[in-house]
């Protein structure tokens, strides 16, 4: 059903893209007030660059200031877009899934029905069309909007200084492959262990309920709990061990950003003494590793 939408979500993808681009532009006015004042070069792009007014210094500090809440203010527009055009592309799809859902359960045999419990089909709809909705709506804009935030902050950092664009690349190819490994190969199993035992839960409760007359005529109490309170600890400790990894692996980031950071401000720090790199820049490289 997404096919029909595609044209919204590319447009939310540029939204999206001049988002994250406005966000690293930001990172480098500190930098290129400081520059003013050291009489460096400029920090910010040529296109940026050529409309501050460097006649005496008061008047290029107010076109930096005017420069800076423009930007802002665009970012700002770009951000509310985005959001504006997925959630309207997401719920028009999400409706489409449910009435798809619904049609395709109709149009089943009744084999099929009569071998599988209400709860369970209900569950079934409530799960599939909550994953489309995370998906389509909050996890695929995450994932863009970190590549893209990457991508934007290379391309600052590459034009500032090749020597932190090599040692930022090498860090984020690290960080890729910890990632890529970490969700596809060991977290995925035991997220769909989890997902599943909680389908079962859901699915038993909904089914304990529907029953619940003839759970009480057949003195059947017992039994109903025993097992749900089995599927409770199921899905808890599932839930558990992928909560637990989950917090390991960004903790593992978490050090690994600490490490990354102290070496490229040693690096900067470095340049810096010697020369190869002015305050302006020097101060630029040292947020956008920050970030």
């Amino acid at each position: 059903p997404i096919g029909k939408f595609i044209p919204f979500y590319l447009i939310a993808l540029v939204f999206s893209f001049l988002a994250e681009y406005i966000e690293s532009i930001i990172s480098l006015f500190i930098g290129e007030a400081l520059a003013l004042f050291n009489n460096e070069g400029s920090v910010l792009p040529e296109y940026l660059s050529v409309l501050i007014n460097r006649e005496t210094t008061k008047s290029a500090v107010i076109s930096i200031c005017v420069i800076f809440l423009s930007i802002a203010l665009i970012g700002l527009v770009m951000k509310l877009l985005r959001s504006f055009v997925k959630a309207f592309a997401t719920n028009m799809m999400t409706s489409k899934v449910v009435v798809g859902f619904f049609s395709h359960v109709i149009d089943l045999p009744k084999s099929y029905l009569a071998s599988h419990s209400t709860g369970d089909i209900i569950q079934r709809n409530i799960q599939d069309t909550k994953k489309y909705i995370r998906f389509y709506n909050d996890s695929i804009w995450h994932l863009l909007s970190s590549i893209f935030a990457v991508f934007t902050l290379l391309l600052q950092i590459f034009r500032l200084d090749v020597t932190n664009f090599i040692i930022s690349l090498f860090v984020i190819l690290i960080v890729i492959s910890i990632g890529v490994f970490f969700c596809f190969f060991h977290i995925k199993k035991k997220e769909e262990l989890s997902s599943k035992y909680s389908s079962e839960l859901d699915a038993r409760t909904q089914q304990s309920f529907t029953n619940i007359s003839m759970v009480k005529t057949f003195s059947n109490e017992k039994v109903e709990k025993e097992k749900f309170s089995k599927s409770v600890y199921q899905k808890e400790k599932a839930g558990f061990e992928v909560s637990h990894d989950y917090s390991k692996y960004w903790l593992s980031m978490d050090v690994l950003s600490a490490i990354y950071a102290l070496v490229a401000m040693l690096v900067i720090g470095y340049l810096y003494y010697i020369g190869e790199l002015g305050l302006g820049i020097a101060t630029s490289l040292v947020i956008l590793s920050g970030r």
